[in-house]
């Protein structure tokens, strides 16, 4: 689906409407997020604040946050900004624009728009293609899809109202990418959810446990796109600068955190402290940059139906390098904030002491290695570093 097109011809984002919401949104948070299941409250704040309906484009009352040109680093401002209130909500929201950016570019105009309406309905979207041993498969039933199998570490599991599924079409059978994705509205269907085995050491709020789908039939028009869309680049790994930029949010709470922490406590003028927070505070900038020029390089494929290939591979090259160069941000501004407050700083109910753990969490993302590598292989194809 051609994005602009189903826009509007006079369709324009507007960055500083995205920065409104996300200042509404973190306003609407008044405490700290409860880590007892999902947050409901704060998902709700994403729908009151326009958090939810600001990837749509501006006819439906969104930004087209991620979805029309240009529009990259007012998104990736702000997943920032949600990070910065709560790890959990930002990786929800990260999973929501991600799942309607890819309804957008492999969707039909028809299946965007209801996806449009549903989230101006309240509903959240996930993108949720982890699995086991088993995943999901497709067969044909008499009048539609059949669905069997599971998956996991499915956030929001249990919550959310639209997640995109991908699961195992015929086309694998044959040698080829089979995997196809697959929208369930799940409200509506037999969907088992399980998040017993969810007790990881933080990112607790997003419940990102099991789904098992048994002979569930579902409709042919909520499959997106076809076999290989989702792992097509630079889609695929392009879009791991979301949840970079929703990390480096994490990163700049840990020291707000400690800042206050050195106020209130009389030890701002201390020579080390000030020099351990210069450190955060240069490392937090030069994730700002990073996010910037990855920014730069996705508008130039992001929403458009068929970009360059050297722009794509561009793309995809400046995200893994992001997301490389984020992770070490995250760490070392980790261990200033833990240097810098101390064992109280990892006592309950101290507000460092959870962030520490979702960001710890949150950071194991997949194939950190095999990221890094990419960057070399591109790198050494090039014949310069660039």
């Amino acid at each position: 689906m051609n994005i602009q097109t189903a826009a509007g011809p006079g369709a324009r984002y507007t960055p500083t409407t995205a920065r409104e919401r996300a200042a509404e949104f973190a306003e609407l948070i008044t405490g700290p997020v409860s880590e007892d299941g999902f947050p409901t409250e704060a998902v709700a704040a994403l729908t009151r604040s326009g958090l939810l309906s600001a990837p749509l484009p501006p006819e439906y009352g969104g930004c087209g946050l991620g979805l029309l040109p240009g529009t990259m680093r007012p998104l990736l401002d702000t997943l920032r900004a949600v990070g910065r209130v709560d790890l959990s909500v930002g990786r929800l929201y990260e999973g929501h624009c991600n799942a309607l950016q890819l309804i957008a570019q492999f969707g039909t105009e028809a299946q965007f728009r209801r996806a449009a309406l549903d989230t101006i309905a309240g509903h959240m979207f996930a993108v949720w293609n982890t699995q086991g041993a088993r995943g999901i498969d497709m067969t044909d039933g008499d009048a539609s899809p059949i669905l069997n199998g599971e998956k996991t570490y499915c956030s929001g599991a249990g919550h959310i109202g639209r997640p995109i599924v991908t699961v195992a079409s015929k086309a694998a059978s044959k040698g080829q990418d089979g995997t196809q994705m697959c929208l369930l509205r799940a409200d509506e269907l037999p969907m088992e959810s399980d998040s017993s085995a969810w007790t990881p050491l933080g990112m607790a709020a997003s419940v990102s446990g099991a789904i098992r789908l048994d002979h569930v039939a579902i409709d042919a028009g909520d499959l997106i796109g076809a076999p290989g869309d989702y792992q097509r680049q630079p889609w695929f790994s392009g879009g791991a600068v979301r949840f970079a930029a929703v990390q480096l949010g994490g990163a700049e709470a840990l020291a707000d955190e400690t800042i206050a922490h050195l106020r209130r406590t009389g030890r701002d003028g201390d020579p080390y402290q000030t020099a351990r927070v210069g450190s955060m505070a240069v490392l937090v900038e030069s994730g700002r940059a990073w996010l910037i020029r990855a920014a730069e390089a996705a508008d130039l494929v992001f929403g458009l139906p068929d970009p360059a290939p050297d722009a794509a591979a561009e793309a995809v090259h400046q995200a893994n390098m992001t997301r490389t160069a984020i992770e070490r941000v995250c760490l070392d501004v980790t261990e200033h904030a833990v240097r810098s407050i101390g064992v109280a700083g990892l006592l309950r109910p101290h507000p460092l002491e959870r962030r520490v753990r979702d960001l710890t969490t949150y950071l194991r993302q997949p194939a950190p290695d095999a990221t890094l590598a990419a960057v070399g292989r591109h790198v050494l194809a090039r014949g310069n570093a660039g």
